[in-house]
C-alpha cells in the first residue's frame, strides 16, 4: 500500500517545491503592489502635474521626455522584478546603474526646467510643476530590488541631495523653505523604505517558512524511517530467535551434533546471526562487510574463503543485500577445504553479483525466502564437484 503523510520520502521535496511556490506567490503579491504604487504615482500624479505644468516649464519638451524615460525605467524595472519576484537572482548593476543615473537625471531636468525654481523663497520648490522629487524615490524600490535596504536608503537620500543642490544652483533658498523640503522629503522617503522594508519581511518571512516546513518534513520522514529500521530489526531478531529456538530443540531431542546436515543447518543460522549483526554496523560498504561475516564463520571451520571484488557496489537496499549474501551463506556453511566469493558491481551502478564456488553442496533456499525480495535472480550449477551459486541484481 502505498503510504502518505509527512513521513513519505517524497514529502521532502514535495514539502519544498510546495514552500518554494508560495514564497514566489508572496513574493509577487508584494511586487506586483509595488508595480501597482510606482506606475499609479507616475500616471496620475506625475502625467497630470506634467500637463498642467506645461506652461511653466522653460522647454516643455525636456519635460515630457523626462516623464517618458522615468515611465520607461517604471517598466523595464517592473519586468525584471516581476521575472524573479523573490530576489535570488544576482542584480545587473550596468542595468541598475543606468536606470539610477536616467532617473536622477530625469528629475533634476525637471526642477530646473521649471520657471518656478526663480522664486525659490515663494514656494516655487512646492509646485505641481516640480514632481520629480522625491516622487521619484518609487522606481528606486523597483531597481533596487536585489539590493539590500542600505542601497535603497543611500540612493534616495543622494537623489534628494542632487535635486537640493541643483535647486540651490538656481539662487539663494530660504531656511523655512530648506525646513519644508527636509520634512517633505523625509515624509515620502519614509513611505518608500517602510514599503521597501515591509516586502523583504514578508518574502524572508515566506522563504523561512518553506525551509521549516521542508526541515519538518525531513524530520518526519527520518523519525519514521527510522521506525522501519527498528520494526526491521526487531521482526529479523524474532525470526532468528525462533529458527535458534527450534534448532536447539532439535537439538535437545533426536539430532545428532555429528550429522554433516545439522552441522551445516548450525552454521547457516551462526551466519544469519553474524550477519544480522553486520547490518547495523556503518560502514561505507555494507555488502562487502555482510559477506565478510559470512566468510569468517567458515574460515572458523578451516575452509580457505577467498573474496574478490571488481568495482565499488553501490548502497543497496537492506532486503536486496540479504537477497545477495542469503545463497553465500549456506554455501559457505556446506564448503568444506576452499570457496572463493567474488563480487562484481557495474560502473554504472546498474548491476552487481555475487558469486560464489564452493567444494560442497549447500542446502539451497526454498523459493518463498526469495519470492518476496524482487530483482534479485539466484541461479546454481553443480559441475565437478564443485557447486557454484550466482546472485544477480539489477537496478529496474
Amino acid at each position: 500500500m502505498e503510504r502518505s503523510g509527512p513521513g513519505h520520502p517524497l514529502d521532502v521535496a514535495v514539502e519544498a517545491r510546495a514552500g518554494m511556490t508560495e514564497t514566489r506567490s508572496v513574493a509577487r503579491g508584494v511586487a506586483i503592489a509595488a508595480i501597482a504604487v510606482a506606475a499609479t504615482w507616475h500616471l496620475l500624479y506625475d502625467l497630470t502635474a506634467t500637463l498642467i505644468g506645461l506652461s511653466t516649464y522653460r522647454w516643455p519638451n525636456v519635460a515630457a521626455l523626462a516623464w517618458w524615460l522615468v515611465a520607461g525605467v517604471i517598466v523595464l524595472a517592473a519586468i525584471g522584478v516581476l521575472r524573479d519576484p523573490t530576489a535570488q537572482s544576482r542584480p545587473n548593476h550596468i542595468h541598475t546603474t543606468i536606470g539610477l543615473v536616467v532617473l536622477i537625471a530625469s528629475s533634476v531636468a525637471v526642477l530646473v526646467d521649471s520657471r518656478d525654481v526663480d522664486s525659490l523663497t515663494d514656494d516655487g520648490l512646492f509646485s505641481l510643476a516640480n514632481w520629480a522629487l522625491p516622487p521619484v524615490g518609487w522606481p528606486f524600490v523597483l531597481l533596487l530590488w536585489r539590493y539590500r535596504l542600505r542601497w535603497l536608503i543611500v540612493t534616495i537620500a543622494g537623489a534628494d541631495a542632487i535635486g537640493l543642490a541643483a535647486a540651490a544652483a538656481s539662487g539663494p533658498i530660504h531656511p523655512v523653505t530648506v525646513a519644508r523640503l527636509i520634512i517633505v522629503f523625509w515624509g515620502v522617503a519614509t513611505l518608500q523604505l517602510g514599503f521597501s522594508l515591509g516586502t523583504r519581511l514578508l518574502i524572508r518571512t515566506a522563504k523561512r517558512t518553506a525551509e521549516a516546513r521542508a526541515a519538518q518534513a525531513e524530520l518526519n520522514n527520518a523519525l519514521e524511517a527510522a521506525e522501519r529500521v527498528h520494526d526491521d530489526r526487531q521482526r529479523r531478531y524474532r525470526e532468528i530467535g525462533q529458527s535458534m529456538r527450534e534448532l536447539l530443540g532439535d537439538l535437545a531431542t533426536d539430532l545428532d551434533p555429528a550429522d554433516p546436515q545439522v552441522q551445516r543447518r548450525c552454521a547457516v543460522e551462526a551466519s544469519r546471526l553474524r550477519r544480522l549483526i553486520a547490518e547495523h554496523d556503518d560502514t561505507p560498504d555494507p555488502l562487502l562487510h555482510e559477506l565478510r561475516a559470512c566468510a569468517d564463520l567458515a574460515e572458523r571451520r578451516q575452509v580457505v574463503v577467498t573474496l574478490e571484488a571488481a568495482g565499488t557496489p553501490p548502497r543497496l537496499p537492506l532486503q536486496v543485500r540479504r537477497a545477495l549474501t542469503d545463497p553465500t551463506m549456506h554455501l559457505l556453511a556446506a564448503a568444506r577445504t576452499q570457496a572463493r566469493v567474488t563480487v562484481f558491481a557495474a560502473a554504472d551502478a546498474s548491476e552487481v553479483e555475487v558469486s560464489v564456488v564452493a567444494d560442497g553442496t549447500g542446502s539451497r533456499p526454498s523459493t518463498r525466502d526469495h519470492a518476496a525480495l524482487a530483482g534479485v535472480d539466484v541461479s546454481w550449477t553443480d559441475q565437478d564437484g564443485q557447486e557454484w551459486v550466482r546472485a544477480r541484481w539489477r537496478d529496474q
